[in-house]
């Protein structure tokens, strides 16, 4: 918001309309058509309609292989997935594992 009270309380959704999906993702995973298409294959990895979930493009730990869904009705609690296998988490190109943590980039 810009501060000035108005429009404020408006949903991450609606502020997301003039931003690419996936456009905080890094460059390493690829063009900003590779990243949207990152994002849609996370948020079906959330389960249900992608509708239902946001993301916060902020809380993807590539690191670990973990993102954050939240579903979009208030009272449930963030769901902690895993980066699906082969995907795409760190600048070597590495992939997520079926479990534990992305492989070290080499030096």
């Amino acid at each position: 918001g810009s501060g000035n009270g108005e429009g404020e309380g408006t949903s991450p959704v609606a502020e997301r309309k003039n931003r690419t999906l996936g456009c905080d993702l890094p460059e390493y995973i690829g063009t900003s058509e590779q990243r949207k298409k990152y994002m849609i294959k996370l948020f079906d990895a959330c389960g249900g309609q992608s509708q239902e979930y946001k993301i916060n493009e902020k809380e993807i730990f590539f690191h670990n292989c973990t993102y954050t869904c939240v579903r979009n009705n208030m009272k449930s609690t963030p769901e902690v997935r895993r980066i699906p296998k082969g995907m795409t988490c760190n600048r070597d190109k590495k992939t997520c594992p079926e479990e534990g943590n992305c492989p070290l980039p080499m030096c």
